[in-house]
């Protein structure tokens, strides 16, 4: 389980196509960890409260997922169920770092093939990732550290070029690290 995973600098024999292959189980479970003792044990109206938070943090930074987000408002989808459905689609991602009975690979890629179809690009998960960095540095603001910060974005990245079938030779045009994310890195290898 998450706590039995306790962060060390051990790693996990893990393999479900993604974890020690291109996320290492370290990195896994510090995110898993943070999202269990803290998002997942709120309320539903909490998680609601950032969920939605997040939504509307993308709809304000970017005009393209304003405009995607308008599009599905307008198919009878509310804020509150898309928000949400995020919310759970990132904790069962987070747990599932941690499975060995799954090919979490080619899930990602399944889940990538219905984001295509419904016209989502790489480019459009960028706004989504600073938005939740954003929400969960404000919810969160002592136990959203700098360790937490980079797993999460790691996972995150890592997460998208599967899905959107990005090979490592051509990373998608967000998934180059930034000077932001080469000091995040820097800072988790000397804690």
């Amino acid at each position: 389980t998450i706590q039995e995973a306790k962060i060390s600098d051990q790693s996990l024999e893990i393999n479900n196509g993604v974890t020690n292959k291109h996320i290492s189980s370290r990195i896994a479970a510090i995110a898993a960890q943070f999202w269990s003792e803290n998002v997942e044990s709120m309320s539903f109206q909490d998680q609601l409260e950032i969920s939605v938070a997040i939504y509307m943090g993308m709809m304000v930074s970017d005009k393209e997922m304003k405009h995607l987000l308008k599009k599905n408002l307008r198919n009878q989808e509310n804020i509150e169920s898309m928000s949400i459905r995020f919310l759970n689609m990132l904790g069962w991602l987070l747990r599932s770092l941690m499975r060995t009975d799954i090919d979490l690979d080619d899930l990602l890629t399944k889940l990538g093939q219905f984001h295509r179809n419904m016209g989502i690009k790489a480019s459009h998960f960028k706004p989504m990732l600073d938005s939740m960095h954003e929400t969960l540095s404000y919810y969160f603001a002592t136990k959203y550290s700098v360790k937490v910060k980079y797993s999460m974005d790691n996972i995150f990245r890592v997460a998208c070029n599967i899905m959107m079938a990005v090979s490592n030779s051509t990373l998608a045009e967000f998934m180059v690290e930034d000077d932001c994310l080469k000091s995040l890195k820097d800072c988790l290898k000397s804690a």
